[in-house]
């Protein structure tokens, strides 16, 4: 089961450059909204032939918590699985859920942007993101070991959760990655709100359709790998998720 909510209040940082030189102002836009996701991975014992309801992908309304703790990517042991119960949402289906795990992409960075005035652009205000970036996290509180899982079972759904993780830290190098090559992208527009309103729209795109790989990702590996027992596909996911975070290691932050 996948869900994502927003981030409301993200602190923001423009440098607005006038005459020549910069002015750096700290600001915070409480109205502007960031789409954080979290992702709520239920690990199903499979002998169906699709996932049930209950653990097919589905947007929660759940707000986001920044006082909530995290761990940031590394190994996972069931130690990290610290909720007692779940959700009321989905308790009832326990006696079919190996684990459920929560992580998310938190970001690690203010957004930072320049605003240059109309005086240096034709008679325009321009805009460019200057730096924001995200890292993968799970949040152990929410995240629940079925206590009756069968001790020969714990290694297969302990790598399955891993992946989950490494699935995320990977959208979140990603979408590093594709943030920073959109640095010095420019939007233009007759004031500043506007220009803000029109870079905040384009990065938002990219996060959206990161959102959509993040989604398609996650549920392609439960339906080869929760239907059905496979350890040796899940190995090749897993193997495959190394790769790739390596390839991605220099968009860490």
């Amino acid at each position: 089961m996948y869900s994502f909510f927003a981030l409301k209040n993200l602190h923001l940082r423009y440098n607005f450059i006038s005459e020549g030189y910069t002015k750096v102002n700290n600001t915070t836009f409480l109205y502007l909204k960031y789409l954080i996701f979290l992702i709520v991975i239920n690990v199903y014992p499979g002998g169906c032939a699709q996932l049930p309801e209950f653990a097919q992908p589905h947007l929660s309304s759940q707000p986001f918590d920044p006082s909530v703790k995290f761990v940031s990517y590394r190994q996972l042991t069931v130690d990290d699985f610290k909720a007692v119960t779940l959700s009321t949402t989905i308790k009832d289906h326990k006696h079919m859920i190996s684990a459920h795990t929560s992580v998310s992409l938190r970001p690690v960075t203010e957004i930072q942007y320049i605003i240059s005035p109309p005086q240096i652009n034709f008679g325009l205000y321009k805009a460019y993101l200057q730096e924001l970036a995200f890292k993968a996290v799970m949040v152990p509180t929410r995240s629940w070991w079925n206590p009756q899982l069968a001790p020969e079972k714990t290694a297969y759904v302990l790598q399955h959760e891993q992946i989950h993780f490494a699935l995320m830290e990977i959208a979140a190098l990603d979408l590093n990655k594709k943030l920073s090559n959109a640095v010095g992208e420019t939007v233009s527009g007759t004031d500043r709100k506007s220009v803000e309103r029109l870079l905040m729209a384009a990065v938002n795109k990219k996060i959206t359709a990161s959102q959509k790989e993040i989604l398609k990702e996650h549920t392609s590996f439960d339906e080869e790998t929760s239907l059905y027992y496979d350890p040796q596909r899940q190995q090749e996911w897993y193997d495959n998720s190394l790769k790739e975070l390596e390839n991605l290691s220099k968009w860490a932050r």
